[in-house]
């Protein structure tokens, strides 16, 4: 089945995955029950061009890459990647992301962080290697992508693009 054919077979929960402004953790955990994060990787890069654009920060800037996996149970539910300027965030939400594996949005929600998030694009594409070894498909099965921005006092606070395997939220459509 083609890629096209498959984004106009998306269940509602594929929709609402998609779609969401609200916290994808209280999605998740509505579907699944508790929803662990578990953090791959978490390090301080220097903006280039195209960072530095999508974050509207200088180029050479700090920004914070944080890659996690959301699990609920032994399942991979979501794998996430967040771009962060350093310079927008303050110690304490800091110190949360650096040394916690714990998400954004609760993160934000225990803070009191005033926000709201920005859909820029979302679509359906193949797993390929590395997302079918996370969420242990086939590399030619479809995934979710989402990309939005979590913006504050204008500006944009991060960045984050989002992975959800589509057999995984095979809800039936009504």
């Amino acid at each position: 089945m083609k890629f096209e054919e498959i984004e106009k077979k998306l269940s509602p929960v594929h929709r609402i995955l998609l779609t969401t402004d609200g916290s994808v953790t209280s999605v998740l955990e509505a579907l699944f029950g508790q929803v662990e994060v578990k953090t791959e990787l978490q390090k301080v890069i220097k903006a280039g061009e195209r960072v530095a654009s999508l974050l509207e920060i200088h180029k050479g800037n700090n920004v914070n890459m944080r890659v996690v996996i959301l699990r609920a149970g032994e399942i991979n539910t979501t794998y996430a990647v967040s771009l962060t300027p350093v310079e927008r965030i303050e110690p304490e939400f800091r110190g949360y992301i650096l040394k916690e594996d714990i998400s954004i949005g609760r993160i934000m929600k225990r803070l009191k962080i005033e926000s709201r998030r920005e859909l820029r694009n979302y679509s359906v594409v193949k797993a390929g290697k590395k997302l079918s070894r996370i969420f242990r498909i086939s590399p030619d099965e479809a995934v979710l992508r989402r990309n939005y921005n979590i913006i504050r006092e204008k500006k944009i606070m991060m960045n984050i693009t989002e992975f959800f395997p589509c057999s995984l939220y095979k809800f039936n459509k009504k």
